[in-house]
């Protein structure tokens, strides 16, 4: 676009050059010319201008046309920001609807395998209860069957009745024969123990007297080779007038143990009892001390003294002894007593 007062291409930097008119000069325009110009050139200026007006109008209009154009779509863009907004929350609930959804069909799933898993249960429980109500059933047709048998037996009642009398009676006597004889048996053991504890102090008083008689025979011994001893005595025509008989010591002391009535007629040398504190079997004598002290006495004999054949104590209770009973071992265990 030329500048406010001139044209393009008719003046340019002042006045036009000659150098190129063939040498010719310059001609002056004449007023008129320069006036027409200048309308010409002011037509032209205002047709452009004119022109300009409107286009800028033109482009007024389309920059209004583009900035309503900008506001719709901003205001279309904020609707579907809105709507989009909108549109999520809502697949977001829906989301969150299937999730939850998903979840309990699966809980439904699992609880499902559950209530088969016991629906199984219970049909084996009651396939169980079947089979035990036909085990009853028949259990109770044969005490069915069993009760009409017995029922037919009720006429034996009234003798198995009085045969149960019966065994009672007996029972009763058995049983009272039974509280005889242990009370009997707790006598007897008693009477045992008694014994055994006289037998022992009669131990003790017979190894007393063992002792006694082995001093004496020292003495004697000790006396024979130091006094002076008499023909007769050195020839052996007399024996000791102070002699202790073994016979006649066994008659003194059963007489004396003859007396207690606590002993039975043999004491533990009885039959029934053979065994008893390591004894033989022996003959019955009147009792079982005399027996005890014909041991004490018979081995005292053997140490030098006579021993002359052992006289009855008790006729009744020696009747037919041709001989005195073996003697018991020298000493008395208590341990065997104990176990015995």
């Amino acid at each position: 676009m030329a500048h406010r007062g001139h044209l393009d291409g008719l003046m340019r930097h002042g006045a036009f050059s000659g150098a190129g008119l063939s040498g010719r000069q310059p001609l002056e325009p004449s007023p008129a010319t320069i006036l027409e110009i200048l309308e010409n050139k002011l037509a032209v200026q205002t047709t452009e201008a004119e022109k300009l007006i409107r286009e800028n109008q033109r482009l007024a209009d389309s920059h209004a046309a583009l900035r309503k154009d900008i506001i719709d779509t901003e205001t279309e863009m904020q609707m579907i920001r809105t709507h989009l907004g909108d549109v999520q929350v809502e697949t977001d609930m829906h989301m969150r609807d299937l999730v939850e959804r998903i979840r309990l069909m699966e809980a439904d799933i699992q609880a499902g395998d559950a209530v088969k898993k016991e629906l199984h249960q219970v049909h084996m429980e009651a396939k169980r209860l079947i089979t035990e109500r036909q085990m009853l059933t028949n259990d109770l047709e044969a005490a069915t069957k069993e009760l009409q048998k017995y029922s037919g037996d009720n006429s034996n009642l009234t003798e198995l009745v009085a045969e149960l009398d019966g065994l009672r009676k007996e029972h009763h006597s058995l049983r009272s024969a039974f509280e005889y004889e242990k009370n009997t048996n707790i006598k007897q053991v008693e009477q045992m123990r008694t014994m055994e504890m006289n037998l022992i102090t009669m131990t003790k008083e017979a190894d007393k007297l063992r002792a006694d008689l082995a001093n004496a025979a020292n003495r004697a011994h000790a006396y024979q080779q130091g006094a002076p001893q008499a023909g007769a005595y050195q020839q052996g025509t007399y024996g000791y007038p102070t002699a202790y008989d073994s016979a006649t010591a066994y008659q003194l002391h059963a007489n004396a143990y003859a007396s207690y009535s606590g002993y039975p007629v043999a004491g533990y040398a009885q039959p029934s009892y053979p065994g008893t504190y390591a004894a033989p079997q022996q003959h019955p004598v009147a009792s079982g001390a005399a027996t005890d002290t014909t041991s004490v006495y018979g081995a005292a004999g053997s140490t030098g003294y006579p021993a002359a054949p052992v006289q009855a104590s008790s006729g009744a209770a020696n009747a037919g002894q041709a001989a005195p009973p073996a003697s018991y071992p020298a000493t008395y265990d208590p341990t065997k007593a104990a176990q015995r």
